[in-house]
């Protein structure tokens, strides 16, 4: 769980933009799995394995998580890759699958190689 607030912003990214670094990666389904209020940027050197390719924020196909009002950028792979039968919501309980949900959760994407989702 990371939950910041418009005025604290949690952040998650590469302590050299040029050195990327995995990313975050959720393999659980507990309601905890929330992202709200982060930055997550400069991730995606790899794919996480199990089906989930180079993202800033990986959903293997048991993971559950919520991303809400939150900035999702420069990936080397996806912004947020959500593998066949995970689940993306936006922490209020809607489902998030298609990429104008995920905008409309607050959320923003910028310059992430593969695209913002690769939501099945």
């Amino acid at each position: 769980t990371a939950v910041g607030t418009a005025d604290n912003i949690i952040t998650f990214t590469a302590r050299d933009q040029a050195d990327k670094w995995q990313g975050l990666f959720f393999l659980s389904n507990t309601a905890a799995n929330k992202l709200e209020y982060v930055t997550v940027s400069y991730a995606g050197s790899s794919s996480f394995g199990l089906g989930v390719e180079a993202a800033n924020i990986g959903i293997e196909s048991i993971g559950k998580v919520a991303v809400a009002n939150s900035i999702v950028s420069n990936s080397n792979g996806y912004g947020i890759f959500v593998e066949t039968n995970a689940e993306l919501t936006d922490g209020a309980g809607a489902d998030l699958t298609s990429n104008q949900e995920v905008l409309d959760a607050g959320n923003s994407f910028s310059d992430n190689t593969s695209g913002e989702t690769n939501l099945p």
